[in-house]
């Protein structure tokens, strides 16, 4: 829920302004888009989490972590594309090809938070699948 809440809020800070994001080059569809994914796929990393804690390596057979890993390999595949994804931004905001204001920074932080939370979470259900 508290995730949930989080790609609420994401949209909610990210869609106030205008978006003329073709036009402007600017940030927020691409990476409030990209923030609500993460936000999303994480809330579901930490029911993961959460059946991993209850029910051991049996939670890996649960619906709620089967949902978790095929909803990432569906979307990144592995851990590295996506942390590419998520650098891609912040390489885009250092090299000056995209404008990046304070909610900006504070949005790209967030993403990278949730990445490392996830693979934190995959970290996790691999080290499960070992026992």
């Amino acid at each position: 829920m508290k995730y949930l809440r989080i790609a609420v809020a994401a949209l909610i800070i990210g869609l106030a302004a205008p978006l003329a994001a073709e036009e402007r080059g600017d940030y927020r569809t691409d990476v409030v888009m990209l923030l609500t994914t993460l936000a999303e796929t994480a809330g579901m990393a930490s029911g993961c989490e959460e059946a991993m804690h209850e029910l051991g390596k049996d939670a890996l057979d649960t619906d709620t972590c089967k949902r978790f890993v095929e909803r990432y390999e569906s979307l990144w595949g592995d851990r590295d594309t996506l942390q590419r994804n998520v650098l891609t931004f912040a390489r885009r905001v250092e090299s000056g090809q995209m404008p990046c204001d304070a909610r900006c920074h504070d949005m790209l932080r967030r993403c990278e938070e949730l990445r490392v939370s996830i693979v934190y979470v995959l970290d996790y259900v691999d080290f499960m699948r070992t026992l």
